[in-house]
């Protein structure tokens, strides 16, 4: 069995193709990941003061991670307690005007 250990400080990690439009506020950490568990994490975004109100944008994101192998019966570590640094590469985000759109009525 697999246990996933977020690395410190870094979860997700986004690289936004317009910087200008949209500031990382903060970032929600799942605070550990068991294998065929889900949890969620969440990046928290603020438009820019000087960008227009609802512009596009394309961000790239990369899950990172510590994988470490914990034996199923006892809960103990098996093999290194540090376990060994992984990357995922996840779907873009698109950020659109109409993510800031509803219907009325």
């Amino acid at each position: 069995m697999f246990k996933i250990v977020p690395v410190p400080g870094i979860v997700i990690e986004h690289a936004p193709d317009s910087p200008q439009h949209y500031d990382h506020v903060a970032s929600v950490h799942a605070p550990t990941l068991r294998c065929g568990a889900t949890e969620r994490a969440w990046l928290i975004l603020r438009g820019s003061p000087s960008s227009t109100f609802g512009a596009p944008a394309h961000f790239l994101a990369e899950l990172k991670f510590r994988v470490v192998e914990i034996d199923p019966t006892t809960g103990e570590f098996e093999g290194d307690e540090e376990g060994f640094q992984e990357d995922y590469p996840l779907e873009d985000i698109e950020i659109s005007t109409a993510d800031f759109v509803a219907k009325v009525g």
